[in-house]
């Protein structure tokens, strides 16, 4: 079923070589990410020497790009046969290494959010946590297996000014500066146009994400939420919008990591979702498009199946094609530029591209936020 490319790309390869590999075992996805619960007849070996066949640092860096050393690290050492597993492993040392250190980055990460649950709780903040390590957690348990850049919290927006208070006072780091020190002009038309701010731990230099809305603010209702929020290691979203917003990001961005339909892969699997009230959800915030892209990669690349959903020609048209091109649009060097306004606008190109699996109103409303944004900071004069 070649529905999504019409030549090879490295994401493709990669993705093709990863489910591969989970195929070989005649279990469900959660046992196959799992082998340490698999009997060792049922798992697959790799000789050494088609693993020395791999061009290990152009592996070991399309696996770190798509943020799954750990899943894959794991998976490969279990597949290893024991007569060649010393010369083989020694091969995968810089995949080892690569390995440990996204589970230090976790620990961390989760030392981090603990330590900012415990300001938020002492002042009654209320907040939620968005994918990181509450999402690791319900997917993979207590093992480092999911890469994650930085910690999203999402609060209520009047409290903005007292979270970015407490986070400086606790020795966080903004990376815009003390905005609290702005006129309220300048604090209108930040929190207005912008969604989120960026601070820095110091002492582990773990980044932290601080959100008054999500990119498409529609997507969850907020207002209400954090009464009925899910309690797992912190608080997180309900299972449909994790969904949901796993969903819209990665459309949003074109699919364009690995780590992403893998961790939506688990999610369906594990989940004992409503798929009716989940489909009518879709409907209803008009995410038909990413759903669909998300039905033909699991189908693909996973022999996933989740239910249908109506779609018309057009919109089945356009999701195939930015499956096929989205990628080169979003990955092109041109689009890595970042510096100066023409620059940015470039960059911005490639997520226009992709917010086109939401519908003609969403890519207009994106339009003028980017373009508010880079107004504001350049008049401002802030980074």
């Amino acid at each position: 079923m070649d529905l999504i490319y019409s030549n090879k790309t490295e994401r493709q390869v990669l993705w093709q070589l990863f489910c591969d590999i989970l195929q070989h075992a005649s279990c469900d996805l959660s046992e196959k990410l799992n082998r340490a619960a698999l009997p060792h007849v049922l798992r697959p070996t790799l000789s050494t020497s088609e693993i020395k066949q791999l061009n290990h640092p152009y592996f070991l860096a399309l696996i770190k790009k798509h943020r799954i050393v750990n899943v894959f690290y794991n998976t490969v050492t279990q597949m290893i046969s024991p007569a060649t597993s010393g010369l083989a492993l020694e091969y995968l040392k810089p995949m080892k290494v690569a390995s440990l250190k996204n589970s230090r980055q976790y620990l961390l990460q989760k030392a981090c959010l603990l330590r900012v649950e415990k300001i938020f709780k002492t002042h009654f903040i209320e907040y939620i946590v968005m994918k990181g390590v509450a999402l690791q957690e319900q997917l993979f348990g207590r093992d480092a297996a999911r890469s994650m850049k930085d910690i999203d919290i999402i609060i209520d927006q009047p409290q903005f000014l007292t979270v970015h208070q407490l986070l400086l006072g606790h020795g966080f780091v903004c990376k815009m500066g003390d905005v609290s020190a702005l006129s309220p002009k300048k604090i209108r038309a930040m929190v207005k146009i912008k969604k989120d701010l960026t601070y820095i731990e110091p002492r582990s230099g773990v980044f932290v994400e601080l959100h008054w809305r999500v990119q498409l603010n529609s997507l969850i209702d907020f207002s209400g939420y954090f009464g009925q929020r899910t309690q797992q290691v912190v608080y997180s979203l309900s299972d449909v919008d994790n969904f949901i917003y796993l969903m819209s990001h990665a459309g949003q961005h074109s699919w364009f990591r690995l780590k992403w339909l893998l961790d939506l892969a688990l999610f369906v699997q594990q989940v004992d979702f409503d798929w009716y009230a989940v489909t009518q959800v879709v409907i209803e915030k008009r995410l038909v498009r990413p759903f669909f892209e998300l039905k033909l990669l699991l189908q693909q690349f996973f022999s996933i199946e989740i239910p249908s959903i109506p779609i018309n020609s057009i919109d089945r048209f356009i999701c195939r094609c930015r499956l096929r091109w989205g990628p080169v649009a979003w990955q092109h060097p041109i689009c890595m530029v970042r510096t100066g306004f023409v620059g940015r606008a470039i960059a911005y190109f490639g997520v226009l591209f992709d917010m086109h699996a939401f519908g003609f109103k969403p890519m207009i409303q994106y339009v003028r936020v980017r373009v508010l944004n880079e107004l504001f900071h350049r008049k401002y004069k802030l980074e």
